[in-house]
C-alpha cells in the first residue's frame, strides 16, 4: 500500500507541471463562465502606460453583475483609473486600486450570457526592467440573479523595458447571437380613471413596450414607446375608453436581437364617473341615512348627507328611499376631466307619489259621477253637497198654479150687509203651492179680480165668480 501512494505522488507532480503549462489556454477553450484579462502590448518603458482589459464570459448563463478584483506588483506598476468605454454592463458601483489590489465592480439591468467587455484598468510602470504578472484575484465574482457562479479565470505577464510601443485595449470579441425573448413579469394596472388607465410590467432584459388593447381580445388598439427598458409604463387613453367599460389588452415586448415576447389576454374594468349627491330633509339640514341608487351602483348618504356613487355616461335617474317615500330624479352625466358639482336632493320637495295621484283620481272621478247622476236623474246629493239647490230656486220664474175651484157659499139674507164705504182695492196671490193627489181633477181657473164695496140690502142677491 505504501509503494502505491509513492507511485502516485510521483506520478502527480508531472501532471501538475502539465496543468500548469495547458491552464492558459482553459478560458479560451472552456464552455463555462471566465474572467480573463488582456492587453495587445507585453512591454513597457519606465514611467509608460499599460492598459488592460477586463472581460467576462456568462457561459451560456444571464450575468447580472461582475466583481473583478486585479492583483498587481505595487513595486513594479502604479494604479492610475479605470474606464468603463465599450462597457456591457451599464451600471457601475465602484472602481479603484492601490498596494497591488484593483478593484471594480458592474451590473446592468437585463444580462449578458456570453462575452462582453467589463472595462479597461490604466497603470503606471515604476521600473524599466525585469517583468510583472497580472491576474484575477480569488475574491471576484459572477453573478446570476443574485447568486454567484463557478468561474475561470486568466491574467498576463508584462515586461520592462526601453522601446516599448504605446498599449491600447484590444477589440471585444463579438457577441454569440441572442434567440432568447424576454421574459415578461409582474403586469400590473396604475392610474386607473373613468377615460385612461397605464399598463406596466418589468421584463428579464432591456426591451420596447407595446400594448395591443380593445374592447375585447381582438384588440385594434395599441400604444407603444421604443426605448429599451426592463421597467415599462404605457398609458391607455383613447375615444373609445368610456367609463364602466371592459377592457381587454396585452403587453409585448422586443429586445435588440428582434427577440418578441407577448403576454397572455388581460382585462380591466374601467370604473364609472363619480358623482356626489347630497340630500337633505325637510329642515334643510344633511340627511343621513338615506338609500340612494344611480345606474348601477347605490349607497346610504353620511353624517354630511353625502354619498359617492359611479355612474357610466348619459341621461340617469337618481332614486332616493327614505322612510318608505321614494324619489326619482333625472339627470345627465357628462364626460369631463373635472369633478361634476354635487347634486342637491331635498326631501323637503317631495313629487307626487304614485298612492297620491291614485287617490286624487278616484276623487275626481266620484265626484264627476254625482255630478252626471244630479243632472240627468235629479239627485239631490250633489246640489245639497254643491249649494245649488239654493242656486236653482233662485233662479227659478214663478209660475201659475192650477187649483181646484172652491164652493161658494150662500149669502144669509137675514145678515144685514156691510154699511157702505170705500175699501181699497185688494190682489190676490198669482199662484197656490197645492199638494197633487195621485188623480188629478181638471183644473180650474182662479180670475183674480177687483171687489167694491157692496152696498147692504134686503134682497137676495149673489156673488158671481
Amino acid at each position: 500500500m505504501k509503494n502505491f501512494f509513492r507511485k502516485l505522488t510521483l506520478l502527480a507532480a508531472p501532471l501538475g507541471l502539465l496543468a500548469a503549462l495547458v491552464a492558459p489556454a482553459l478560458p479560451a477553450l472552456a464552455a463555462g463562465a471566465s474572467i480573463t484579462l488582456d492587453s495587445n502590448t507585453s512591454t513597457v518603458a519606465n514611467g509608460g502606460s499599460l492598459v488592460v482589459a477586463i472581460y467576462m464570459n456568462g457561459g451560456g448563463q444571464g450575468v447580472n453583475a461582475v466583481e473583478a478584483d486585479i492583483s498587481y506588483p505595487a513595486s513594479q506598476l502604479q494604479y492610475v483609473g479605470f474606464s468603463s468605454t465599450g462597457t456591457a454592463f451599464e451600471i457601475g458601483a465602484s472602481s479603484g486600486g492601490s498596494n497591488g489590489l484593483a478593484t471594480v465592480d458592474r451590473g446592468t439591468t437585463s444580462s449578458v450570457s456570453g462575452s462582453g467587455l467589463v472595462g479597461t484598468m490604466t497603470f503606471k510602470a515604476l521600473v524599466g526592467s525585469g517583468s510583472a504578472n497580472i491576474g484575477v484575484a480569488g475574491s471576484s465574482s459572477l453573478v446570476v440573479n443574485g447568486s454567484a457562479i463557478p468561474y475561470t479565470s486568466s491574467g498576463l505577464t508584462v515586461h520592462f523595458g526601453a522601446g516599448s510601443s504605446s498599449s491600447k485595449a484590444p477589440a471585444a470579441p463579438a457577441p454569440p447571437k441572442d434567440t432568447t425573448a424576454p421574459t415578461i413579469s409582474q403586469i400590473a394596472v396604475k392610474d386607473l380613471t373613468p377615460f385612461s388607465a397605464t399598463i406596466t410590467w418589468t421584463t428579464s432584459e432591456a426591451a420596447d413596450s407595446t400594448v395591443e388593447y380593445g374592447l375585447d381580445a381582438n384588440y385594434g388598439l395599441s400604444a407603444s414607446n421604443a426605448s429599451p427598458t426592463i421597467s415599462h409604463s404605457v398609458k391607455l387613453s383613447s375615444a373609445f375608453l368610456t367609463p364602466e367599460t371592459l377592457l381587454h389588452y396585452s403587453v409585448k415586448s422586443t429586445d435588440s436581437s428582434g427577440n418578441v415576447a407577448t403576454s397572455t389576454d388581460q382585462s380591466v374594468q374601467l370604473p364609472g364617473v363619480p358623482v356626489t349627491i347630497v340630500v337633505r330633509g325637510a329642515n334643510g339640514q344633511p340627511q343621513a341615512g338615506v338609500t340612494v341608487s344611480l345606474d348601477n351602483a347605490s349607497g346610504t348618504t353620511d353624517a354630511n348627507g353625502q354619498v359617492v356613487l359611479r355612474s357610466s355616461l348619459g341621461n340617469k335617474k337618481i332614486i332616493t328611499n327614505y322612510q318608505g317615500v321614494t324619489i326619482q330624479r333625472s339627470i345627465t352625466v357628462n364626460k369631463s376631466d373635472k369633478p361634476q358639482p354635487p347634486y342637491k336632493l331635498d326631501l323637503a320637495r317631495q313629487p307626487l307619489n304614485r298612492w297620491m295621484l291614485l287617490s286624487f283620481g278616484l276623487g275626481v272621478a266620484v265626484l264627476t259621477l254625482l255630478a252626471i247622476d244630479a243632472f240627468l236623474f235629479g239627485s239631490h246629493f250633489f246640489r245639497r253637497a254643491t249649494g245649488l239647490h239654493r242656486l236653482g230656486n233662485q233662479l227659478q220664474p214663478a209660475a201659475a198654479t192650477s187649483v181646484p175651484a172652491p164652493t161658494p157659499s150662500p149669502v144669509n139674507k137675514e145678515e144685514p150687509q156691510a154699511a157702505e164705504s170705500a175699501a181699497p182695492a185688494t190682489n190676490f196671490v198669482d199662484s197656490l203651492a197645492v199638494d197633487t193627489p195621485e188623480k188629478p181633477s181638471a183644473p180650474i181657473s182662479i180670475k183674480v179680480t177687483e171687489h167694491k164695496e157692496i152696498k147692504s140690502h134686503k134682497s137676495k142677491k149673489s156673488v158671481s165668480g
